[in-house]
Order: C-alpha cells, then structure tokens, then sequence
C-alpha cells in the first residue's frame, strides 16, 4: 500500500523572515494609514474607508474581534498555501495591534508633556510679569534692601524662575544662587501686598482640621430661590 504524503505546514520558526514581513505589510496595507502622504482624493478617500483598531479596548473585544474576523478571512486566502495557521495570522494581527496601542500611548504621554511644558511656561510667564510689576513700583525700596541695582537681575530671574531648587542650578555659584532667591522673595512680599484680598490664591493651602461649627439660622435669605430644594 503506497504511502500518502500529507502537505507540511511549516512551524511558526520555520517561516522565513521575508515571508513574515510580507503578512506584516499586507496587514499595514489593510488597514488605515494615518502617515498617508498624498494629494490624491481617491487615494485619501480609499484611505479613511480603511479600518483601525479601537485602542481603548482589548484586542478580543468589540470592535476590534470583528475587524479581527474580517482581517483574517483576507490574510487567510493569501496567505495559507504559504504554510500560515490561523494562529499564525491571528498572532501577527494582534503584533499589529500592540503596535498600535504603544503608539497611542505615546502620544497622550507626549501630548500630556507638551501641556505640561506650555502650563509651566505661561505661570512662569505671569510670575515673571507680576514680580517685575513689583519690582517696577518698588524699585527705590527694593535696591535698598538688597543694596545693589537689581534691574538686571530682574531680567535674569526670569530666565532661573523656577529653578533655585533644581540640582543644576544649586550647583552653580552659591552666592549667586541666595542673592537670586533673598531677591525673589522680596519681590514676592511686594507682590502679595498689591494683591491685597487676592493674594491668598498665592499662598499655600494648609488643612489640618475640620470646623464643626453650628450652621446659622438666618443662613436661607443668602441663598437665591433657585437653590433651595423643595422651595425652603
């Protein structure tokens, strides 16, 4: 009786690595390509009718389990006469989609940066601009106390606002480093007199106890209609 021979199904380690790129591309042409560069309206049409993954979710769960069914119906009718199980294809699919994940993780963690970075920028902007205000109305005063014409240390005070605690900035000159900060917190003091009832947004908040104290009685007439419940 003659033997049979069954077709060979290579292991996932046998595949070669060109072949591996090429489902690898195939999927990337599959899906939507958010780097598209190109003036063609079919070509950028064509483009957004292409699917993506829903980073906000697992790979196994809707949306992207059906997209993965839809992919794999392609990926297999290209693919499985090479020796690729649907394992396989399964496998690189959900390479893809990893892929995509860490990239959107990016860039929230590189956007959430770039906030951080402006939002520090604009208050060290405002506290340069209320200081030098400060120092402007109390110049006479100020270079008295700090017994020197202190106009351009104002200018580069701007420049360290923020960073007499940083370990590069403590490593400079010492004696500069405490002449910047005796005059910061001068102007500080000048600054929080104009401000006047305001300048308890610059302060610090400090909880350490909570008032149990008796509400008025005649608290009812300080409240609009409005917010009264059920009319009292």
């Amino acid at each position: 009786m003659a033997n049979v021979s069954q077709p060979a199904f290579n292991a996932p380690s046998e595949f070669s690595k060109k072949a591996s790129n090429d489902v690898y591309a195939h999927i990337r042409n599959l899906m939507w390509d958010p780097k598209l560069k190109t003036r063609n309206q079919a070509d950028i049409l064509a483009n957004e009718s292409k699917p993506r993954w829903n980073t906000n979710v697992f790979f196994y769960k809707s949306p992207n389990k059906e997209l993965v069914v839809r992919l794999l119906e392609n990926l297999k009718c290209k693919f499985t006469h090479e020796g690729f199980r649907e394992a396989d294809l399964r496998e690189k699919l959900y390479k893809n989609f990893t892929s995509w994940v860490s990239k959107a993780r990016k860039t929230e963690e590189k956007i959430k940066a770039t906030n951080t970075r402006l939002r520090r920028a604009g208050r060290a902007r405002d506290n340069h601009t209320c200081r030098l205000l400060a120092y402007t109305d109390n110049k006479e005063a100020i270079d008295l106390q700090m017994k020197r014409d202190c106009d351009f240390m104002m200018q580069m005070a701007a420049m360290f606002d923020g960073e007499s605690a940083d370990e590069d900035f403590e490593n400079r000159t010492k004696s500069i480093v405490k002449i910047f900060n005796t005059l910061i917190k001068l102007v500080d003091e000048y600054v929080i007199e104009a401000m006047g009832s305001s300048a308890s947004q610059m302060k610090k908040r400090v909880f350490t106890s909570v008032s149990n104290t008796a509400v008025p009685d005649d608290i009812t007439p300080k409240f609009p209609q409005w917010a009264l419940r059920d009319g009292y």
